[in-house]
């Protein structure tokens, strides 16, 4: 157990962490390189939308057949540790206070991938799964050299950084395929021809995720399959007390899906957007599935609001407003049941 010193010391090398700002550039993770192990069987998966849930799912296959496997994905939900997994457990604050190379420049992203390698090296995974954070050449974990690479899909997101085409889009993306190492592509991403392709006509993104994390499992020659594929991430499609809808879709292509989904269902939406997204775009999507979009500053107030109304709730948007408002939603079902009880 953490004493209370040292509970103390990590939450403020995490914060100092988050102070750090993202640069496009490998040198910082090139230095590293030079001084501490990489992960050397490694998964790296890349895409618009998706790619989180595909990593989970591989993960979670590859642990149901006996081996002990790294994730790294991003962003967390409610804790920073959920970013970095062997078999489903977080990084033991212990072990953030022993690797996180504070000394070093580098972003947050930098800094946190490199935690992730040096905590998969020193505990000796036999499959790390890696997720890029944004694009894929210029991303941090572009570093690695690994035994498979997956996009997921290409859409219109951060145009600002990996361009304002779907070309353009797909060829920063594009940029985690290295020669000699197989690659799997989704649906949504016919841009690479050397890839082996996912089709079909999928009606939701968990089918659409399903059939690709079902290609890479087989790929690497696992018998559980099914059990990998029954993996989700929090807020992707969750039903929380039955009535209210999590789902981070936080860009056109992905509320485009969403509606397709929710098709012939109404909601009191709550939904709240980083600074660079399409907000527009992506509220102009799901219209159809909108009985009235609740507008306040605070996403606590918005929720509150939708709760007078009959119908369902969606939360959606950024990942950041989803921790605080399904704790508000579980901690008032305790205290209205344990009034009841009393």
């Amino acid at each position: 157990m953490l004493t209370k010193l040292n509970s103390e010391s990590y939450k403020a090398r995490i914060e100092k962490l988050f102070l750090r700002r993202n640069t496009k550039s490998l040198e910082t993770m090139q230095r590293l390189k030079a001084i501490y192990p990489l992960p050397k069987t490694a998964i790296h998966i890349a895409g618009t939308n998706g790619k989180g849930s595909v990593s989970i799912k591989i993960a979670k296959g590859l642990e149901a057949s006996g081996y002990k496997v790294g994730l790294y994905t991003s962003p967390h939900i409610a804790c920073f540790r959920e970013r970095i997994q062997i078999n489903g457990k977080k990084i033991p604050e212990e072990a953030v206070l022993k690797l996180l190379p504070d000394h070093e420049e580098g972003s947050f992203f930098e800094i946190t991938t490199w935690l992730a390698f040096r905590w998969f090296c020193e505990e000796q995974v036999d499959y790390a799964v890696i997720e890029t954070g944004l694009g894929g050449r210029w991303d941090a974990t572009n570093i690695i050299r690994p035994i498979l690479s997956i996009i997921t899909s290409i859409g219109m997101d951060h145009t600002e950084i990996l361009g304002d085409t779907l070309e353009k889009i797909a060829t920063e993306k594009g940029g985690i395929i290295k020669p000699g190492v197989p690659v799997i592509s989704g649906p949504k991403a016919d841009y690479y021809p050397e890839a082996l392709r996912v089709t079909g006509d999928f009606k939701t993104y968990e089918e659409e995720n399903c059939a690709i994390a079902k290609r890479a499992l087989e790929w690497l020659g696992v018998s559980t399959i099914e059990e990998g594929l029954k993996a989700r991430q929090p807020c992707r499609m969750e039903w929380v007390l039955g009535r209210v809808l999590f789902d981070v879709a936080h860009n056109p292509p992905a509320f485009e899906k969403l509606a397709k989904e929710l098709k012939g269902q109404k909601f009191s939406v709550v939904a709240f957007f980083s600074p660079d997204k399409d907000q527009s775009s992506c509220l102009r999507h799901i219209e159809p599935i909108t009985e009235r979009l609740i507008k306040k500053a605070s996403p606590l107030e918005a929720l509150k609001e939708a709760l007078e109304y009959q119908e369902p709730v969606l939360v959606t948007g950024t990942f950041r407003i989803m921790a605080e408002l399904k704790d508000f939603l579980l901690k008032e079902f305790l205290s209205t049941n344990k009034t009841k009880k009393g």
